[in-house]
């Protein structure tokens, strides 16, 4: 028999904006889905993750770059790489990267909110935006740290967080470029305590 086979994540683009994970990501749950099979043409698929030194399957990679133009404009960018997504057919040779035309999510385009100063600053370059707009660049290279590790924390439970420019590194993660080394774990909100009500004093007559 068959594990429940369920995909909030499954989609047709293999990257997304941050704001647009949420249609995805109702439980707040990405690759948890390691170990399930899939049924297609007769044939049953196990979803694997690829894993090796310089990208272990439970770390997500953010990936930063820069345009450097005029001052003050936003120009850091980052995208989280994902670990990434095998189908291998059970007791068969086959592995595919997507079933039925699909592929799971691969990429995170991270994005912060624009302001009005800036818009005022560089009006031809943001004449499309308002104040409190998604923007994927970054005044600075720690907003864009801060920002994956907020995202992290929220959308990628069991993961660790690491940061790395050379998107062709053959070497294993550095120390330095750990931003969570430890597995994230989803903080679930605490329940309030009920107030229990005080019983109404009656005064005595006597």
């Amino acid at each position: 028999m068959l594990k429940p086979f369920s995909f909030p994540s499954f989609v047709g683009s293999h990257q997304l904006p941050d704001y647009g994970l949420k249609y995805y990501l109702s439980q707040r749950r990405l690759m948890q889905h390691e170990g399930l099979e899939v049924k297609q043409e007769d044939r049953i698929y196990v979803i694997t993750f690829d894993s090796d030194s310089t990208h272990p399957k439970e770390v997500i990679i953010l990936r930063p770059s820069d345009m450097l133009g005029s001052m003050g404009a936003r120009h850091y960018y980052g995208e989280l790489i994902l670990p990434k997504v095998n189908y291998r057919e059970k007791n068969g040779r086959r592995t595919l990267p997507w079933l039925d035309g699909k592929t799971l999510l691969q990429k995170v385009e991270l994005h912060t909110k624009i302001d009005q100063e800036e818009i005022m600053n560089f009006p031809q370059r943001f004449k499309a935006y308002k104040a409190g707009d998604n923007f994927n660049g970054f005044l600075t290279e720690e907003e864009l740290k801060k920002r994956a590790i907020e995202f992290s924390r929220e959308y990628f439970p069991g993961f660790r967080l690491a940061c790395s420019r050379n998107e062709y590194s053959s070497r294993p993660i550095a120390e330095n470029e750990w931003l969570i080394k430890d597995k994230i774990v989803l903080k679930r909100p605490k329940a309030k305590p009920r107030k229990i009500k005080e019983p109404s004093k009656q005064i005595e007559l006597l």
